[in-house]
Formats: C-alpha cells, structure tokens, sequence
C-alpha cells in the first residue's frame, strides 16, 4: 500500500462491508486501576491469577452496552441495528500471559444478565453469518468475541501468519456436515468508541448452550425465570471435594461470627448434585464448604411467576463453584 490516498478509501469500504458491534461501559471499569483490560489485572504467566488480590474493587466481570449497528447497503438491507445490556469480561488464558505483551488484542465474553438487561439475548447475532445462519437458536446466554490471540495482528509471535478464518471454517464445515455445531460470523469492533480491530463473535458451547439445542437443565446466571408449583430446582457444584450447604428462609448457610461456621438452619448436601421441589416463594441461599473455605455465595429468590439469581460480590478462588440449575 504506497498510495495514502487510495488506502485510505480502502479503509473506509472496509469499515463498511461487515457488520459492527459498539461496546460502551465505564471508562474506569475497562482502563482503571481496577479495570479489565488493564495489564496488572490480565495474568503475569501462565500459572498466574487475573486480577488484582490487594484491590477489593476489582470485578472480572463488569457492566456494558452492546449494540450491533449493519452497513447500510444491499447486503443488509433487511437487517435491523439492536442494543441489549450484558457483562464484559477478558476471555482466554494464553492471550493474559505476562499482563497481555504477547497479546495486545484480548478476546472478550459478554454474558447477558438480568441485572445488566433482558438476561438472553434473543436478537440474531448471526443473522449476517457468511455460513449457516438459518440454523442459529436466536437465542444466548453468551457470545464470545474471539480476537484470533496468535494468529492475529495485535499479537507479539507469530503475526506474519495472522488468519481470521481458519477456526471459523471449520466450526462451519461441521454444521453443514452435522446440522449442529458453533455458529459464528465476523465484526468490526469498537471499545469507547475506538477501533478494537476484526473479531470473531461466536457461541460458547458450555452446558447451557447444549441445553438450549438438546434440552435438558441451565446453570441459572442471573436470570429471570417463570416459575409454576412444582418447580424443580437443582443444587450442583463444580467439584466433588467440598459439601453444599443451603438454607431456604434467604439466612447465609455460612455463620458470620468470627467462627465462620454452619448456622443451624442449613442443609447440607454431599452428593454432587440434589432437585428440592418448590411450591411457594422463597430466597435460597447456597454455599460449598472445604474445611474453612466457604465459596462465594449464591442467592436465588422465587417467587410464583418469576425468579432472578443474585451472586454476591465475593472472590475465594480455593473453594467449589456452587451452581442452581432449573430444566428448560
């Protein structure tokens, strides 16, 4: 490229042949002392923790605004710009190696919550997909924002063989083969209204996604749910080492005298998981214990129509995630 002028046009049509997704949230909670793309807050080495442990004001996830804006040409004439509410959030763990210098591109997921908007976002994300976008649920708890990590032009190795498409391409040769697979497409993204650079947005294919295709119980993250008599919930954790404990009457199973020990109220639960019948409203209260280490809690109220999931504001990376599951 040795024509200034030229290049420039070239840019700029490029800028307009795919779709773009807009990213606004908090100035400080992206570039802060505390914020999430800052580089004390990625990963110092490969074995390291994200985040700041002396700050109590570090998040991993924190609040945004995600609008997807379509070029305005033939192409996507029948495509219509939306916005939703979501958390953001740096993906990946090789791209946080030594605070982000062998990746200046992060990749990103945006979970939606019912505390930052509709909870699922159920506008298509892939409606503009090169490949297989009839096939799309239209419907997400999450969308990852893959920035390409080491094959991409924000990378410190290897960049002279940045490919976008590769990982794509074969996501999209499995769903015209299989039927199913992780859908995907392309987009210019903007941080703060700044140039993020070509990314990848695709779905997570975690259990909830397999349950959105396939049927069968979600991890409640948040979300807002209808409720009917019977209601069947579900207390899992992640691991098999520690014990549940939950109480129904919205008391902390965990005492908060200096003893940190069992209030009398809970349960406990030593199996991996247990469904407990609802019939009424109740606040819900879980926590796994490993001798001392309690793990955040997980509070859940029902109430007869509805039922949104609160996790407090708690970090304890030396205990068991506690998840409430419901069946879709």
């Amino acid at each position: 490229m040795n024509d200034v002028a030229h290049t420039e046009d070239e840019i700029k049509q490029a800028l307009k042949d795919i779709p773009t997704i807009s990213i606004v949230a908090a100035y400080d909670s992206l570039f802060g002392i505390s914020g999430i793309l800052r580089g004390q807050n990625l990963m110092e080495d490969s074995g390291g923790t994200k985040g700041d442990p002396n700050d109590p004001g570090w998040h991993e996830l924190v609040e945004c605004s995600m609008e997807m804006i379509y070029p305005e040409n033939e192409k996507f004439g029948n495509c219509q710009n939306w916005q939703e509410g979501a958390g953001i959030k740096v993906q990946g763990g090789g791209g946080r190696w030594k605070n982000g210098y062998k990746d200046h591109k992060q990749s990103f997921t945006l979970k939606f919550k019912s505390r930052y908007g509709a909870g699922t976002l159920r506008n298509d994300i892939f409606k503009s997909a090169p490949f297989n976008r009839t096939s799309s649920p239209e419907r997400f708890d999450k969308i990852i924002l893959r920035a390409g990590h080491n094959k991409s032009w924000g990378a410190n190795s290897d960049r002279e063989n940045t490919v976008y498409t590769r990982d794509q391409f074969g996501r999209d040769l499995q769903l015209l083969m299989s039927g199913w697979g992780c859908h995907g497409t392309f987009v210019h993204l903007y941080v703060n209204e700044k140039y993020w650079g070509l990314y990848n947005p695709s779905e997570r294919m975690d259990d909830n996604a397999m349950s959105i295709y396939f049927g069968g119980s979600q991890i409640i993250e948040n979300d807002s749910l209808f409720v009917h008599e019977g209601f069947e919930l579900t207390i899992q954790r992640s691991g098999s080492l520690d014990s549940i404990y939950y109480t129904m009457d919205g008391n902390d199973p965990r005492s908060w005298d200096l003893s940190g020990n069992i209030i009398p109220e809970a349960k406990q639960i030593t199996t991996q998981n247990e469904s407990i019948i609802i019939n009424n409203s109740n606040v819900i209260k879980a926590r796994s214990r490993n001798g001392n280490v309690w793990s955040p809690l997980h509070e859940l109220t029902i109430v007869q129509g509805s039922a949104k999931s609160t996790p407090i504001n708690e970090r304890n990376n030396n205990a068991e995630t506690v998840y409430l599951r419901y069946q879709n």
